[in-house]
């Protein structure tokens, strides 16, 4: 997919929201708001990848509890539904992000993602507001991935 599809695809995606005009700017960027969740995609041409990552909260690096909560949700992407969640250097910024192929990628294909991203950063703006321990580590919002077994 070339730089001018994905721009394509972007318009159609932002068409279907009621924005029109949806484009990247000159860092390859999109930012859009989708109830409290602030999310950015950027478009990686190299590796034929839209990278998607919104802030889902602070964390004092001395939270214990609250960083091996986030640990534990990262596990094989268990409890972000195969995203993964980060801490931003320097910051304490808890960063949830994502990325999706744009091999075959359409407006529908990308509003879905963006619709699981959100839900997903919003569960995790909620999580880390109320503090460790306040909820089981596996949110029940997220789909399990299914296994092959030999």
């Amino acid at each position: 997919m070339t730089n001018d599809d994905f721009s394509s695809v972007l318009q159609a995606f932002g068409s279907s929201l009621g924005i029109e005009g949806l484009a990247l700017d000159e860092y390859q960027s999109c930012t859009l708001t989708i109830n409290e969740v602030i999310l950015t995609m950027q478009w990686k041409g190299d590796s034929q990848t839209v990278l998607v990552y919104a802030p889902v909260g602070l964390i004092d690096k001395n939270a214990l509890d609250m960083l091996v909560q986030l640990l534990e949700a990262n596990c094989l992407g268990l409890g972000t539904g195969g995203l993964a969640l980060g801490l931003q250097p320097g910051l304490g910024a808890v960063i949830l992000s994502g990325q999706l192929s744009t091999h075959n990628l359409g407006p529908v294909v990308l509003e879905r993602f963006i619709e699981f991203f959100a839900a997903m950063a919003d569960e995790w703006i909620s999580r880390l507001a109320e503090g460790p321990g306040n909820r089981e580590t596996t949110p029940d919002t997220v789909a399990m991935p299914a296994g092959i077994r030999a």
